[in-house]
């Protein structure tokens, strides 16, 4: 009896551990926060993929050899088995653009256009003052007048 009930336990502990899988979190390396959505490639197969859910967790079977992980808003991240950890983290790729193609011709632009707008920029009417004041002439009208005592007092030594 013994015998059979030391098989049986060892039977079950090789198939739990043959199916075993691994359950894993995506965060984001600044915040820490949970990730969704994003989605996990196995060995490089486009047909293997794993998305996580909206806590961020997955489950990987442990005949994975390494994983690319795929999103929006985070940069591409791949990982070899030996950096399987429980918690994996994710740069925020805040530098990254939308490719954007611009595509048309330049305007020609016509002598008499530019002829035209010079010429409207030189007859255009200046904008004339009229009265002015400013309150550092009444400094340099009182210096004024200590210099014309000076150059007086000099003419008469």
């Amino acid at each position: 009896m013994n015998h059979k009930t030391l098989t049986t336990t060892l039977i079950i502990a090789f198939s739990i551990t043959a199916a075993a899988q691994r359950t894993m979190v995506v965060t984001d390396a600044e915040t820490g926060v949970p990730i969704r959505d994003v989605q996990i490639f196995v060995n490089g197969d486009d047909n293997n993929r794993i998305v996580t859910d909206y806590k961020g967790e997955f489950i990987v079977p442990d005949t994975a050899g390494n994983l690319t992980l795929c999103h929006r808003k985070y940069e591409k991240r791949l990982m070899d088995d030996k950096e399987f950890a429980d918690t994996i983290s994710l740069l925020p790729n805040y530098n990254r653009l939308n490719e954007l193609v611009v595509k048309g011709k330049s305007p020609k632009i016509n002598m008499n256009i530019m002829a035209a707008t010079k010429m409207a920029a030189l007859t255009a009417p200046h904008p004339k003052t009229l009265a002015t004041f400013d309150f550092f002439d009444i400094f340099t009208a009182k210096k004024r007048k200590k210099t014309r005592k000076r150059i007086e007092a000099i003419k008469d030594y």
